[in-house]
């Protein structure tokens, strides 16, 4: 929305560069967030669901863009796509909880089952000990390259 808002070159790469700070959150916390209410049978279906909402979105927004540019100009077409995100983020913080024992919609007998079952996961995962060891890791290195690839790909083609 403060994209819209600014009239300064400055203000705008400051707005668009904490834009992406914060936007680079988003995915780790999501994925988290997923791994403390799915089970391990449910997981990869809701990271498939959360993974295929940004092209998803992607598609409509574009024509919807490109409608408002057209319609209202490039300044409000920011300020109103940025609005529900706003207001949505308010829903969120009040509706969402970081887990499940947390959840004040989820009876308790529920809460005590998936807390059982995220637990017993839990068990068999070894501790992280060395963080560094991780990234000599070669499949490590191996994914680093290929999201590296990936964007640049991306990036050429966009």
């Amino acid at each position: 929305m403060a994209t819209g808002m600014v009239s300064n070159i400055t203000l705008l790469i400051i707005i668009r560069f904490m834009l992406g700070v914060v936007e680079s959150a988003v995915m780790p916390s999501m994925l988290i967030l997923l791994s403390r209410w799915f089970t391990k049978a449910e997981r990869s279906r809701a990271n498939t669901f959360l993974i295929l909402g940004n092209p998803v979105t992607i598609l409509w927004m574009s024509i919807l863009s490109g409608y408002l540019i057209n319609s209202v100009g490039w300044r409000w077409m920011f300020i109103w796509e940025g609005l529900p995100a706003i207001v949505w983020a308010f829903f969120w913080w009040h509706l969402v909880n970081d887990k499940p024992k947390d959840a004040k919609w989820l009876s308790q007998p529920d809460k005590e089952a998936l807390d059982l079952v995220l637990q017993q996961e839990q068990q068999g995962i070894k501790p992280v000990k060395n963080y560094a060891a991780a990234f000599k890791s070669k499949a490590v290195i191996l994914l680093c390259l290929q999201l590296v690839f990936r964007l640049v790909m991306d990036d050429m083609y966009t």
